[in-house]
């Protein structure tokens, strides 16, 4: 949980009557714990890592022109900092640069910012919104975690890579475009992201790894371009909501009964298992309609047992008696699927057919 901060406090960054401190860039430069206003000297190439670290007082900091790299957690736990206007010059944000700024609301990152790295602004808790200007190329792992307020995000065109939990725990965030550029969706990179609604998948994400939007639970619908080839079979888990997963054309044709035997049958599985289960799952009530009939069976059941301790002790027998008379049917069922479903997909192993079917 977030120390207790002291009220927020509207300061214009050009506060005349403010006693600022100026920081010249030396390592060894000692920084005073209440410290209030900063300025940057001009000569400034790299502020040092932990350079304001831990400065609670800290309110404004102005940025220089000519300065390339804000050093590691150099601001680290500013509980007072409202603002920051990163420089055009700026290339680097290194680890943990701004990790831990509660109050910092507002974040205006420069034209010339190449790489955003990991854990840059995690833990901004009352930021909501952040523009990825075009020069970016990679946004490091959980770079903006657990940014409660983060809402809205816009992802300039040149980012190739998002790392691992980049935007997990950003509970407020709505919707998410992919740009062109990236290939793969990094593990955990919108886990818990509790109120994303739309995603957008880049036209060349060629693999969306395990847990990538697990526990979306607004998530109703996603389009899976046709670049992908694996998607792990955790990498929706737990999105309740999710009930239409619309696939490219060439994907619609490589889960066809066809492809399916023939993918099967080359052993294609074999190095892309979860991806061949993911597509399965996905596919079999469309082509399998009977398929219904086992999820019926499975929710009449689970009825049947919770009703248990309503029946009176002398209607309990035959009531045993109906579960049972349904689980038959239920097992039975499951048994057959070892001769129906090579026919539908090549599936000639039976208990990979019984892990595909668990997930009803």
């Amino acid at each position: 949980m977030p120390p207790r901060l002291r009220p927020r406090q509207q300061l214009p960054d050009n506060d005349s009557t403010a006693n600022y401190f100026v920081y010249h860039g030396r390592e060894n430069q000692a920084i005073p714990h209440d410290v209030t206003h900063v300025k940057v000297h001009s000569s400034v190439r790299r502020i040092w890592d932990y350079t304001f670290y831990h400065r609670t007082s800290l309110l404004v900091v102005i940025l220089n022109d000519g300065l390339e790299e804000i050093g590691r957690c150099a601001f680290r736990q500013c509980l007072s900092l409202l603002r920051i206007n990163i420089p055009n010059s700026v290339k680097k944000i290194d680890e943990g640069g701004f990790h831990s700024c509660f109050l910092l609301e507002t974040v205006t990152l420069g034209s010339g910012l190449k790489d955003i790295g990991p854990n840059a602004f995690c833990r901004c808790t009352s930021l909501i919104s952040i523009r990825i200007p075009n020069s970016v190329r990679t946004i490091q792992g959980v770079a903006f975690s657990d940014c409660r307020n983060l809402t809205a995000v816009t992802m300039g065109r040149r980012v190739s890579w998002i790392g691992a939990a980049a935007f997990s725990h950003c509970s407020s965030l709505e919707e998410i475009v992919i740009p062109n550029l990236v290939k793969e969706i990094e593990p955990s990179t919108f886990f818990r992201c509790s109120r994303l609604r739309t995603v957008n998948l880049g036209n060349r994400v060629e693999s969306i790894s395990f847990y990538a939007f697990r526990e979306c639970t607004s998530l109703v619908r996603i389009v899976i371009p046709c670049s992908v080839g694996y998607v792990s079979e955790n990498a929706f888990q737990s999105c309740a909501n999710l009930e239409h997963m619309v696939f490219g054309d060439e994907i619609e044709n490589f889960v066809s009964c066809d492809a399916m035997q023939e993918w099967w049958n080359s052993g294609v599985h074999e190095r892309s298992l979860p991806t061949f289960m993911f597509l399965v799952q996905r596919s079999i009530p469309r082509r399998f309609p009977g398929i219904s009939m086992i999820s019926s069976a499975k929710i009449l059941i689970h009825e049947k047992l919770g009703r248990i301790p309503t029946v009176a002790g002398d209607s309990l027998a035959a009531y045993f008696d109906t579960i049972h008379s349904e689980i038959s049917a239920y097992e039975n069922f499951m048994l057959q699927s070892s001769t129906m479903f090579p026919n539908q997909f090549g599936l000639d192993y039976y208990c990979l057919v019984l892990n595909i079917l668990s997930f009803l």
